[in-house]
């Protein structure tokens, strides 16, 4: 990814699940020769253990925020039933309407956002429908020439078959590619690890 960053220089750079924040720190700091603004969208709901990943966020990269980097507590597109696995099934178990709750305070942004964007890289939930949701909000924030790139392509199902159906829908109309070895990430899997990152950009 460090490559393609360093190949197009955008402007603009938006993540889509930044988590406990620490791709954030690395987007930031691998494109400090340009220093582009870095937007990073997350619920800041519970993920695993931790309650307040926002949290981390801030403290992880407070050399740069608010300068360049602006944090958005919120959704990018709809959200599922997925957002209450991890308050039922961790310590304190919450029940639904607490959950709901927090979401209420949470923004949703959708295909209408007035922001464009230069380098959109989503790293949210990696099941096939997520994936697919994400990629169908971020194509009506892209820049011409910019690109939408996707974490673990090769190591997780959902994130690999959507690119797949990405790539049969645009066919000759974009550059939908995958990057990583893959005999390499077979190793890191029996490891518990993650590889691949897949690239979509429209052709001019």
């Amino acid at each position: 990814m460090k490559q393609i960053l360093h190949k197009y220089k955008p402007g603009a750079i938006l993540e889509i699940g930044s988590f406990l924040g620490f791709s954030t720190r690395w987007l930031l700091e691998v494109t400090k020769s340009w220093s582009p603004k870095v937007t990073a969208i997350d619920p800041n709901i519970r993920h695993r253990v931790f309650d307040n990943p926002r949290g981390f966020v801030e403290k992880l990269n407070s050399d740069f925020h608010p300068g360049r980097l602006e944090i958005i507590t919120g959704f990018f597109g709809h959200y599922d039933d997925n957002i209450y696995f991890d308050y039922e099934h961790y310590e304190p178990v919450q029940e639904r309407e607490y959950v709901n709750g927090l979401v209420k305070d949470r923004v949703t942004i959708d295909k209408s956002w007035e922001r464009k964007f230069d380098f959109i890289f989503i790293d949210g939930d990696h099941t096939y429908k997520s994936v697919m949701n994400n990629f169908e909000t971020a194509i009506g924030i892209l820049n011409d020439r910019g690109s939408i790139n996707f974490h673990d392509a090769l190591s997780w199902s959902g994130v690999n078959n959507a690119l797949e159906d990405i790539k049969d829908r645009y066919q000759e109309k974009a550059e939908v590619c995958i990057y990583g070895d893959i005999d390499r990430m077979l190793l890191k899997r029996l490891r518990g690890n993650n590889d691949g990152i897949g690239f979509f950009r429209l052709l001019s």
